[in-house]
């Protein structure tokens, strides 16, 4: 779950994924979500990243959300 709470209640929301979870130690799904967080966050590009590190997938299943207003 991903939420905004704001003390203005009128820009409120939320979004829920349901699924299931997996875990990749390596392979090219793994290779790729290290790329992907390299890419999004600059951080991780300058600093050693352990290439061996534990990647937490979700097969989505449901998706809900909502939003004030």
């Amino acid at each position: 779950m991903v939420d905004q709470y704001r003390e203005d209640w009128a820009k409120l929301w939320y979004v829920l994924l349901e699924g299931r979870a997996r875990l990749i130690e390596s392979g090219p799904e793994h290779r790729r979500a290290v790329r992907a967080l390299k890419r999004k966050y600059g951080q991780y590009a300058r600093m050693p990243l352990a290439e061996d590190a534990l990647v937490i997938a979700l097969d989505v299943e449901r998706l809900r959300h909502w939003r004030s207003s």
